[in-house]
């Protein structure tokens, strides 16, 4: 839909990033733009006996954390800021959009 429409689709996660044309492109432009938000919809599921986690790209570290103390796991290392996304730690090294 959005490409036969001319949409320009963009997804964003925790919004740490620092790229200017995430949206600033578009401000004075007469492109269509999509931003697609995932982060509310996703959710964590752990395997405590695997020692195993899966998190979609748009989980919080936070939520991950959250899913795995009960069962006294943790992650090996994560960023200090529990507001960022799996997708922008893997995707930056550290935090991203």
């Amino acid at each position: 839909w959005a490409a036969e429409n001319k949409w320009i689709v963009r997804v964003i996660g925790g919004k740490f990033t620092w790229f200017p044309s995430l949206v600033c492109d578009f401000k004075s432009s007469n492109q269509k733009l999509l931003l697609l938000d995932f982060k509310p919809h996703l959710c964590v599921v752990e395997d405590p006996k695997g020692m195993t986690v899966r998190a979609g790209a748009g989980a919080t570290c936070q939520a991950v954390l959250n899913k795995l103390t009960p069962h006294k796991l943790v992650l090996a290392s994560y960023p200090a800021d529990g507001d960022l996304t799996i997708g922008g730690v893997i995707t930056a090294g550290s935090h991203g959009s």
